[in-house]
């Protein structure tokens, strides 16, 4: 995915070649301890062989990597990569006649170490293709940040070419430089070109990840969910990727949840079964301790998707109960969530937000500020909230550098959540790549057709225009500070003729009623400029039978609320950057 940058590369384990090339493998400890040990395998260093340290007995000295040499263009998709052929160094069995490279010794291994570097605008390679012929060829690349020589992949054998997938992370230094070495256990031999084809393998226009928390009563909702987004299954268009905890005493005979699973969807019409095994990078986890309403694990989904699956664009949907920002109502039993512990993570849960564990939890739901610190670092094209309650201001505000767009409701979401298998078949057979506003719609458009006997909700919302708006709000509460404390009467009577009497309000229709009651010019245009914030914020928005709902809500408590709420209000993000709470607290909230 192109906008989520942490990237992660998994070396072969030591014990998968030990057996295949003892040789290979005794000279890469080398090589690490030189990577490690010596400024000749640093970044930009150059070293004389003479002070090199002497390696291991019977192992070849490796020469200093030079930085010069004639430099030779190769172009590929567009993109420059440049491979330096006078930075070939060799050792043993090793000859380069200026075309093909030449490995092969019957007592020791041959090796030959390379450099290719990366023109400024070009993309991070993610193939490597060599041509030629081998047996046993193995492939070793410097990783700058440990620093060491890794094995990539297990020992090549080709006649004509053979294609590498690599994985950028730790492999470039500052002047964007790659490099390689080859190497042929003692007995084996290979030909190869030097003609590198380092290329950007296509990326799949969309993914869609899917983080389902349920391991508690929603758990049977969440295999229907899977299956109908299996009866579509991932597409060329709109890849599937879920991450799910469903507890199979709850759901038994159903078959590919028995644990937790990282996957991609694959199309399947088994009611009784979730394709798990579709794709040889999905993993799974077991079970027991596995708290799916940690955001840490939610993180490890996201890096997994990261680092197996690029795409384009990437939608993530947070899936089970949510509250919002409010304390939650539904709190599971004692025994099955635990209560929260100062100072561990329970601490960070705060009874409200979304992502919830009745069995292996330890209380409450995930608050969103934790959710949104752990995915610091990832970025999402749009962020749907398949759960209630999460469509106020406070929660999005936790959330709104992490997503260009958001999707939420403001109220109770029936419980068979989005007809994914609906939404799936309208984006996938529309024409094109549609940008993420026009993904949403369809997510909106579907859902409203789907529950339209109840009543719902959902807005897309602009994340960067909640900024704005937060920040006209407060100038409208501070404002309403320094008016005269009749306005302050004005102010609270328009809150208590909302229809939902409580803490939460619907913002657009509150200000709506605000404005014409007020006689203070200076309340009125500032509310007015919190009406236009608003509605630039609300980038579409659908509903049925829920009448006063345009889009968003916020805390604007009746009697008795302000104090009840206070110590979880004022330390939120939203109230931090808007001293909301402050404001009504001054004009005579309770």
């Amino acid at each position: 995915m192109t906008r989520l940058k942490s990237l992660r590369f998994h070396g072969l384990p030591a014990r998968r070649c030990a057996s295949a090339c003892l040789g290979a493998l005794c000279l890469l400890l080398w090589l690490a301890a030189c990577s490690a040990q010596d400024p000749a395998l640093q970044p930009g260093a150059q070293t004389p062989a003479e002070n090199l340290t002497p390696p291991a007995p019977g192992a070849p000295l490796l020469p200093p990597f030079s930085t010069g040499g004639e430099l030779q263009t190769i172009t590929r998709s567009a993109s420059q990569y440049i491979l330096s052929s006078a930075d070939l160094q060799s050792g043993f069995g090793a000859a380069f006649d200026g075309e093909y490279l030449t490995l092969g010794d019957p007592l020791l291994p041959s090796y030959a170490v390379f450099a290719a570097y990366l023109a400024p605008d070009a993309p991070l390679p993610s193939m490597l293709q060599l041509s030629g012929e081998a047996g046993g060829l193995w492939l070793a690349r410097a990783d700058w940040q440990r620093p060491a020589w890794q094995l990539e992949g297990s020992a090549l054998s080709f006649s004509s070419t053979a294609s590498l997938p690599l994985a950028p992370e730790g492999l470039l230094s500052a002047q964007r430089e790659l490099r390689l070495a080859l190497f042929c256990p003692a007995g084996s031999s290979a030909r190869v070109k030097l003609d590198l084809n380092l290329s950007s393998a296509p990326q799949t226009p969309w993914n869609l990840l899917l983080w389902m928390a349920a391991d508690n009563n929603l758990s049977p909702y969440g295999v229907l969910d899977l299956n109908e987004l299996e009866s579509v299954g991932s597409t060329p268009g709109v890849r599937i990727l879920a991450g799910y905890d469903i507890p199979y005493d709850w759901e038994p005979g159903t078959t590919g949840i028995e644990q937790v699973n990282f996957i991609r969807l694959a199309a399947d019409a088994n009611p009784a079964a979730v394709k798990a095994d579709a794709d040889p990078a999905n993993i799974s986890f077991e079970r027991s301790g596995y708290d799916c309403g940690d955001p840490r694990h939610l993180r490890e989904f996201v890096q997994w998707a990261s680092d197996n699956f690029p795409a384009q664009r990437t939608a993530l949907v947070l899936w089970g109960h949510g509250t919002g920002w409010r304390p939650e109502r539904d709190a599971p039993p004692a025994d099955k969530g635990g209560s929260s512990v100062s100072g561990g993570p329970a601490a960070r849960r705060g009874g409200s937000g979304v992502l919830i564990d009745y069995t292996d939890g330890i209380g409450g739901h995930s608050s969103n500020g934790w959710i949104a610190s752990e995915l610091s670092g990832f970025h999402f094209d749009l962020l749907l909230f398949d759960s209630c309650f999460m469509g106020d201001l406070e929660s999005l505000f936790e959330y709104r550098e992490l997503a260009d767009y958001m999707i939420a409701s403001e109220l109770v979401v029936p419980i068979w959540g989005f007809p994914y298998d609906a939404v799936l078949q309208n984006w996938t057979s529309s024409p094109g790549i549609l940008d993420p506003p026009a993904v949403g719609r369809i997510f909106i458009d579907e859902f409203t057709a789907e529950y339209e006997d109840r009543e719902i909700c959902h807005a897309l919302v602009d994340s960067a225009a909640l900024s704005e708006l937060g920040g006209e709000l407060q100038f409208l509460g501070l404002s309403l500070q320094f008016a005269p404390k009749p306005e302050w009467d004005i102010f609270r009577a328009a809150v208590n003729e909302q229809p939902l009497p409580g803490e939460l309000q619907d913002i657009g229709a509150f200000l709506a009623d605000y404005i014409p009651a007020t006689s203070d010019q200076t309340l009125r245009s500032q509310a007015q400029q919190c009406l236009s914030a608003y509605e630039e914020s609300i980038v579409y928005f659908a509903s049925e039978n829920a009448p006063g709902r345009s889009g968003l809500s916020m805390f604007l408590p009746g009697p008795g609320y302000t104090s009840s709420y206070a110590a979880m209000y004022r330390p939120m993000a939203f109230n931090q950057y808007t001293q909301w709470l402050e404001s009504l607290e001054a004009v005579g909230f309770e």
